[in-house]
């Protein structure tokens, strides 16, 4: 995310409505350590204060953008019209053009006997 908002001024991610996986992160103590359950605090509490979203925000460059609620504008769906296959119809009667003009000039060069 980023290299994304950083470089480009803009997010080129999409941000679902619905979370498809998680991040875990992790810190390694040595067993029975005296720390554990202090960090363990701190860090509940900066989770629950929203303190660690504040500083994922802020510790992006352009975080805000990439990290806005999706648009709910919808993509609306329509039937397929005829003008949706111009472009198509126009490389499928090409290619029936230069085929027929192929077999006019191998016929052409068939009835000369040049072969």
């Amino acid at each position: 995310m980023r290299n994304g908002c950083h470089w480009y001024g803009y997010c080129k991610m999409y941000m679902t409505k619905e979370g498809y996986g998680y991040t875990i992160v992790g810190l390694a103590f040595p067993k029975n350590s005296t720390l554990l359950p202090k960090i363990d605090k701190i860090l509940l509490r900066l989770n629950d204060f929203g303190i660690m979203q504040h500083l994922h925000r802020n510790g992006v460059i352009n975080a805000s953008e990439c990290l806005k609620p999706p648009s709910t504008n919808a993509v609306s769906l329509r039937p397929l019209e005829p003008k949706d296959f111009y472009g198509v119809f126009s490389l499928y009667i090409g290619g029936v053009f230069v085929a027929m003009m192929v077999l006019f000039v191998e016929l052409a060069v068939v009835s000369t006997g040049n072969i």
